[in-house]
């Protein structure tokens, strides 16, 4: 059959099935079974297909339920997944790309890769190489699955085939649907990768179909499935160190790590190897709910998963590190304000919703916007217009106005949104009370509801710190003349 252009209906399969996770299973024990004493995976942790109840609405990652196989207590180690050579590499490094993959036309991927840029006549960003090899790996399982010349190895066959079918994340959303999120920060960004979905499937894939249409069928190469493959690298892409060097990769076990309820088992990064450590004890048969080391932000976990965190349990914040980087103009600025203020190099710091800012916070963030302090545009942690930023005076003025110029965005005030969400849910109450509930309508409530939670959060989070910028930016200015250190200024800079 064919795709229509710009249909949401493509799925890479029609549904997972038991059969693909119990193959998918039974690679990871294969390729993990030395970095675990030679035993079978099986004997650790279990995978079956996660069914959707009937009348919950739509699909929540991921699909694979995990289950420990026997009981563990707080802070055993259940398995290791070892990075290599598990990692599946994206195209352009310089070691061997995702495993061994060829067309029917005999090219390898990264050839296949090659070829299309020489067609093009343009370079591919990495992330549009990225793009661009889900797809060529989607053709070559389809080619697998009619008997045709494409080969697809098995290992990356394994994966593709537990890949969810579809996504509820905003970028999915329909104009009802996201509408919920206008003012906030996630707003812009869905909007935004809409538009560069849109430009890549214009100046990459139609060109391509156009010039090949056998090598590149449209069936597999239009924006449904570009739009597909951009929610799988959005929520699968992670850095990967192996042998001193940092790639960027697919790593297939997290298909296995759930963000959207509370977690009993740990994703830990030792070494070269990702150690499943539980977090508490674990009784035989019960399921595994996997996190990271990393906890994400509500905007990142709505932005790539879908979910939302129930009230009162948000991570609304916003974390960044400082770090000296020798080869910088300002190195020996941020080296001795480091050492002034008592900081420490490569420390991670997180401004958070209902915790005023320390005086070590403070300090780090102007090292943080010294970083790129020489185009004198430099990037506030709350959005992506340009301030400027030389001293603790005009961090918290660039906090308390960007704040403001934030809230100014949002079409409806605090109340009417709290009033829409109890409405939200008041629908959702009645729905789930019918004999025969709409599952377009339930998913569409859903959606919004976790659209108004995060909403509230993130203009919540902004009332909080204006409120308190413009407070230390009085007690600052009081005290103004008793500074002892001095960000230079770009005139300074450049003579």
């Amino acid at each position: 059959g064919s795709c229509q252009e710009g249909s949401a209906a493509f799925q890479p399969k029609d549904e997972v099935s038991d059969q693909a996770v119990a193959a998918f299973a039974t690679w990871l024990s294969i390729e993990t079974s030395e970095a675990n004493g030679g035993h079978d995976m099986e004997e650790a942790i279990t995978m079956h297909l996660r069914k959707l109840e009937e009348g919950k609405g739509e699909q929540q990652q991921p699909i694979i339920s995990t289950v420990a196989s026997s009981a563990v207590a707080e802070g055993d180690i259940l398995w290791r997944f070892p990075k290599e050579p598990l990692a599946l590499l994206l195209p352009g490094g310089s070691r061997q790309p995702l495993p061994d993959t060829v067309s029917a036309t005999s090219l390898s991927l990264e050839e296949r890769v090659a070829a299309a840029e020489a067609t093009l006549g343009m370079r591919l960003l990495p992330d549009q190489r990225a793009l661009f090899s889900l797809l060529l790996l989607l053709h070559g399982r389809a080619a697998d699955d009619a008997g045709q010349a494409g080969v697809t190895a098995p290992e990356v066959a394994a994966w593709i085939d537990v890949l969810p079918p579809r996504f509820s994340t905003p970028f999915y959303w329909n104009k009802e649907e996201i509408a919920v999120l206008k003012g906030t920060q996630l707003y812009a960004n869905t909007k935004q990768s809409k538009t560069l979905v849109k430009e890549d499937h214009n100046d990459i894939l139609r060109p391509l179909r156009e010039d090949d249409p056998e090598a590149f069928p449209k069936v597999h190469y239009n924006s449904a499935t570009l739009k597909w493959a951009k929610a799988v690298w959005r929520s699968r892409v992670t850095s990967c160190e192996l042998d001193e060097e940092e790639f960027e990769c697919f790593h297939p076990v997290y298909e296995l790590v759930d963000y959207g309820r509370s977690p009993n088992a740990l994703l830990r990064d030792s070494d070269g190897v990702l150690e499943l450590v539980a977090l508490r004890d674990i009784s035989a048969g019960e399921e595994l709910v996997f996190c990271e080391e990393n906890e994400l932000s509500d905007m990142e976990l709505l932005d790539y998963y879908g979910y939302i965190r129930e009230e009162g349990k948000q991570r609304h914040g916003y974390g960044f590190g400082v770090g000296l980087d020798s080869s910088e103009t300002m190195y020996g600025w941020k080296k001795d304000l480091l050492t002034h203020k008592h900081l420490q190099d490569h420390q991670m710091y997180t401004l958070t919703a209902m915790e005023p800012p320390s005086k070590e916070l403070l300090y780090a963030l102007r090292v943080y916007f010294m970083s790129v302090y020489e185009t004198d545009e430099l990037e506030p942690l709350y959005s992506m217009e340009p301030i400027s930023l030389t001293n603790e005076l005009e961090v918290f003025a660039a906090i308390g106005s960007t704040c403001l110029r934030k809230l100014q965005k949002y079409p409806t005030t605090l109340a009417t949104q709290r009033e829409e969400l109890a409405d939200v849910r008041g629908r959702l109450t009645a729905l789930a009370d019918a004999s025969e509930p709409s599952q377009e309508e339930l998913r569409t409530l859903q959606r919004q509801e976790r659209g108004l939670v995060y909403a509230i959060a993130e203009r919540q989070v902004l009332v909080y710190h204006e409120r308190f910028a413009a407070r230390m930016l009085e007690e600052v200015r009081a005290s103004w003349d008793t500074r002892t250190f001095d960000v230079p200024t770009k005139q300074e800079l450049i003579a």
